[in-house]
């Protein structure tokens, strides 16, 4: 059976084994440099709406002290540090962000994206999956411009080595509780990783990265999959 063969009977035995799984299709008309900065602006309103919200629990709390209002005093503490806890995860999310749209202008493949993941991290945020997602897409799934690119300077065979790495690193990381979102962005990883390694000929790593994905439930249509043959 060619190897073609043999992925395509992977992918329609996963999606017998999940009849009522819902399959998320990454949109023809998908722009992932658009949808990241819109994500982005989405995300920095909150985190300001966030930090107007601690500033005015700060300045009521400094005049229940000055009015020696124990009773408000109590409440106003609690609910500043509700609005501090608030206030962090936007602040998180917002450095996720910024590295999805980082990922989504990077040109340097799998190398790059690594280093961006890795400056997240550093900078002690969790990389989401909508980040491992566009780093895989940085390996050369973007576009075939990125892909002849990456060939030109013969680094398109070591691109497969990082869709895999980061796809694995993602499963280690991938949250208990995932929102659609979430599970829609694994999936689509999981196609995008998928290709990179066609591309560079990676066939046992295209295995591996269509196993991991139907091992956790990240699968793909078939569809986005037709490219297989």
């Amino acid at each position: 059976m060619r190897v073609a063969g043999a992925l395509s009977a992977l992918l329609t035995l996963s999606h017998r084994a999940l009849p009522r799984f819902e399959q998320h299709s990454i949109s023809a008309s998908y722009a992932p440099l658009e949808d990241a900065t819109s994500r982005l602006e989405t995300v920095l309103a909150a985190a300001d709406a966030a930090q107007a919200a601690e500033q005015s629990l700060f300045a009521q709390l400094k005049e229940a002290e000055a009015s020696g209002d124990g009773d408000g005093k109590a409440q106003l503490l609690a609910d500043l540090s509700d609005a501090r806890a608030a206030l962090q995860l936007a602040r998180a999310s917002e450095q996720q962000r910024r590295c999805e749209l980082t990922l989504a202008e990077c040109n340097g493949g799998g190398d790059q994206a690594a280093e961006a993941i890795e400056g997240l991290q550093g900078a002690g945020a969790d990389p989401d999956p909508a980040c491992y997602c566009a780093a895989v897409r940085a390996c050369g799934a973007r576009d075939a411009h990125l892909a002849a690119q990456l060939s030109r300077a013969r680094l398109l065979g070591r691109q497969a080595d990082w869709a895999h790495l980061l796809l694995f690193e993602m499963a280690d990381t991938f949250p208990a509780e995932a929102s659609a979102e979430e599970l829609a962005a694994a999936s689509e990883a999981v196609a995008l990783g998928a290709r990179v390694c066609a591309l560079s000929s990676r066939w046992g790593l295209l295995v591996a990265v269509l196993r991991l994905g139907a091992e956790r439930r990240w699968i793909p249509s078939l569809e986005e999959l037709e490219w297989l043959g």
